[in-house]
């Protein structure tokens, strides 16, 4: 029986997370997420009154800061008023690492997936996607206990470049009880993948964000 090859892939991820913290609060603008920085003290300058979504890396938001009377018939007229102001939560503090086992029996394969979310994360797993050939459309996934897992055909992924992930096949495992996800510093098995197809290398992807660390050799 031959070994098992290993390899390191790049994890994918949804938003840019490299480059914030040494940002200047200027109009300069992130080539991966093309939005300048909240100012720190909430004054927006007036190089950048034209902006109506910045990023906040210290608080891991984005946020939408737009004239509440925007699109009013007088707004030319009358000018900007008071900005409304909301944030949402960046989903990009994840820490993911993934392993498999394979095994064999009567010319199909069985890949069982561990997957970690690092002590030093921010957020919790809840979401994670392989991408696929389409024919492994066929396949039969198995899940823990409060997932479900599905072969999706057609799968876009969220990504800044349309050429790091095709679109195309993919196995999605997603919680269903929120008490099920995946916390920082913790660790779950049972994600299964059963195919006839053998063993190769390609990424996994999570949603909420991820970092270029982490061996998944999948179904090719």
């Amino acid at each position: 029986m031959r070994p098992t090859k290993w390899t390191l892939v790049l994890i994918l991820i949804a938003t840019a997370v490299v480059g914030f913290a040494q940002q200047r609060e200027t109009a300069s603008l992130n080539p991966e997420f093309p939005v300048p920085v909240w100012p720190a003290n909430g004054v927006i300058p007036a190089e950048l009154k034209s902006h109506y979504v910045f990023v906040d890396p210290a608080k891991n938001e984005y946020v939408v800061a737009y004239p509440e009377n925007l699109g009013s018939p007088n707004f030319e007229k009358d000018g900007p008023k008071d900005r409304q102001v909301s944030r949402y939560k960046l989903q990009r503090d994840v820490e993911p690492a993934v392993n498999v086992a394979i095994t064999a029996a009567a010319g199909r394969y069985k890949y069982a997936y561990t997957v970690l979310d690092a002590p030093k994360a921010k957020q919790s797993i809840d979401q994670w996607a392989l991408v696929v050939p389409d024919a492994a459309a066929g396949s039969a996934t198995k899940q823990p206990t409060g997932w479900f897992g599905v072969v999706q055909k057609g799968r876009k992924f969220a990504v800044g470049n349309l050429d790091w992930i095709k679109a195309g096949t993919a196995v999605v495992f997603s919680y269903e009880k929120p008490s099920e996800q995946i916390l920082p510093g913790s660790i779950k098995g049972g994600f299964e993948v059963e195919s006839d197809l053998k063993p190769g290398y390609t990424v996994a992807f999570f949603p909420p964000g991820a970092v270029d660390r982490g061996c998944c050799p999948d179904l090719r």
